[in-house]
């Protein structure tokens, strides 16, 4: 009975009304109406703009913050890379197979300092176009050989909504409510011998930017008032990564976070140098377990069955190196009462990955952790 009353107490006090089934079932059509309302001539309907535009620092961070991105509410970003290179080849190196991507090692979204998005390009690519869309975006590669600005280009979508869910508008963002909102993004260095997170070894003579790169930064902002004003969770992604280097293991463990409402699991396995992803570290055969608390064995799968799992779920195989438990049933409408909550109230103080790995040097097994929290709303403005 006290499990049952702290879950009720998590549901309806913390989250917003349309996480909570029964409030949905009795107040859905009232919910609907209030948010839809009345469409305005201009202030109840969402604008499109430009928000900013983040230049490149070689080897360093590019910082932004509010007010040179604005606070609003936020259904997603769109994350536009572009850059023209030039370089004369005197041996040829090894071409970084994720497009561009590898040129950034990491973006962070902030909200009064607290990180609520640490990812990379590379996964944020599966999580946005592979899983959320069903369909890959637009990557642009430079080349090997002698070139003169040869442009690069990528563009990814950031989503702050909850796609492939029962309700993507949840998890809008609603920075508006925070004090400052930020974004810094990790740039890899580049030298006059080329960039070795785009072309690895080789030989140079030249290489340089004939364009600089820059990330720009548009999205979608929520003009309406009643949305403005409606409950919401945040939607985070936080990153941990295990170097597994020339050592196979049967069910090796691997310890993950908990203090959340957890989504899904992007796990990829790849090498550096450059960024490659590869399908040798864990094989189709190898056994993927998540298990909770020490023994309870929320979910289990090989590497191979998970990616056809993935495929059959989200319409479009994930790119080699990796696969995504999603545990809010995404054949079944993408169901927030089945994520799995990890959070004080669940109970669960230990989350493991038992993984079976081959024996690969420098190789990489990588855990991209989609989770909920409550956002900053109207009547917990502490938080």
């Amino acid at each position: 009975m006290k499990t049952r009353q702290l879950d009720l107490d998590f549901r309806q006090d913390q989250a917003p009304e349309f996480f909570d089934q029964r409030l949905h079932r009795l107040h859905g059509a009232a919910f609907r109406a209030a948010m839809t309302g009345i469409p305005g001539a201009v202030v109840n309907t969402p604008q499109e703009r430009l928000l900013t535009t983040i230049p490149y620092v070689s080897g360093s961070t590019a910082r932004v913050y509010s007010p040179d991105i604005p606070r609003s509410l936020y259904p997603y970003w769109v994350l536009k890379l572009a850059g023209a290179y030039t370089k004369t080849e005197g041996a040829a190196g090894t071409l970084a197979p994720e497009g561009p991507l590898p040129l950034i090692s990491g973006i962070r979204v902030l909200l009064d300092g607290e990180v609520i998005r640490d990812v990379d390009p590379m996964h944020l690519r599966v999580l946005s176009h592979h899983i959320g869309r069903g369909i890959d975006t637009d990557l642009t590669n430079i080349t090997l050989g002698a070139d003169t600005a040869e442009a690069f280009a990528a563009r990814l979508m950031m989503d702050f909504r909850t796609l492939r869910s029962e309700r993507p508008e949840a998890t809008y963002l609603p920075s508006h409510r925070y004090g400052q909102l930020g974004i810094e993004v990790d740039w890899a260095a580049s030298s006059a011998a080329g960039v070795e997170a785009m072309i690895a070894g080789g030989t140079y003579t030249v290489a340089s930017f004939a364009t600089a790169p820059t990330l720009q930064v548009w999205g979608m902002e929520i003009l309406n008032p009643t949305a403005m004003n409606a409950r919401y969770w945040l939607q985070k992604i936080t990153q941990k990564v295990f170097p597994v280097s020339s050592v196979a293991q049967t069910a090796g463990v691997f310890q993950l976070p908990v203090g959340e409402v957890l989504r899904g699991i992007l796990i990829s396995q790849y090498t550096n140098a450059p960024r490659t992803p590869i399908s040798t570290l864990v094989t189709a055969t190898g056994n993927v377990v998540i298990r909770a608390s020490g023994t309870y064995r929320k979910y289990e799968t090989t590497w191979g069955e998970q990616m056809m799992k993935n495929k059959a779920d989200y319409g479009v195989a994930l790119p080699a190196g990796y696969i995504f438990l999603d545990f809010m049933n995404p054949d079944n409408g993408g169901l927030f009462s089945h994520a799995l909550r990890t959070d004080s109230a669940s109970g669960i103080t230990q989350l493991e990955a038992l993984v079976d790995t081959a024996s690969v040097a420098n190789a990489f097994l990588q855990f991209t952790f989609v989770t909920f929290k409550p956002a900053r709303n109207p009547g917990n403005a502490g938080r």
